[in-house]
């Protein structure tokens, strides 16, 4: 079974190679973290946990808009789970951005708050926020993007509106089982963080 993979592709094509690292590869691997070092290339601490807090931050403002939205929807009857969940994906979520880049991030909620509400009131929330900038909203995009500096971190916020009446608390973004039911743009802007089942 040697040269055989458990699981033998992710995505379209399988990887070059299964096999370990050699002592050259290993070589190779140190020579380059030394060079992207020297560079400056690397995040320090300090910004990683300010990543960190921001999109705590973030997820505490989704969290808000949701159950605001709901309220004013029910005029107050409704009784759910007022809350989504927000998401990384990208070079962050797999831990090779490099300095400064920015943070994909997925916004998910309940089917009664809509990709207008999005970018109608959580647009007006981020832009009455004291630390969002730069902020531009790009609704008839492909995948529909809010793009923005929160706390002078760049943020690049997707939306995605789910089937169900309100999103679980334990919530596993990877089943592809969410995209039931869903409009286009919410599949788009899940697309990076579905795992398909091969």
């Amino acid at each position: 079974m040697e040269g055989k993979l458990r699981n033998p592709k992710h995505g379209i094509t399988g990887p070059l190679s299964a096999a370990k690292p050699t002592e050259i590869d290993i070589q190779f691997t140190k020579a380059l973290e030394e060079e992207l070092h020297k560079h400056n290339l690397y995040e320090d601490e300090s910004m990683s946990q300010k990543r960190q807090s921001v999109l705590g931050r973030l997820t505490d403002l989704v969290n808000e808009w949701i159950s605001e939205t709901l309220e004013k929807k029910s005029g107050g009857s409704l009784l759910l789970h007022r809350k989504g969940h927000v998401f990384t994906f990208g070079s962050y979520r797999l831990g090779v951005h490099g300095k400064g880049a920015d943070c994909d991030t997925l916004c998910v909620g309940p089917r009664g708050v809509t990709r207008d509400d999005f970018f109608s009131t959580m647009l007006e929330k981020l832009q009455n926020h004291p630390l969002v900038t730069d902020i531009q909203a790009v609704p008839d995009a492909y995948v529909p993007v809010i793009k923005m500096k929160f706390d002078g971190i760049e943020i690049d916020l997707l939306y995605a509106q789910l089937a169900y009446a309100e999103v679980p608390e334990k919530f596993d973004i990877t089943d592809a089982i969410h995209l039931k039911n869903i409009d286009e743009k919410s599949v788009l802007s899940l697309n990076g963080t579905i795992r398909r089942k091969s």
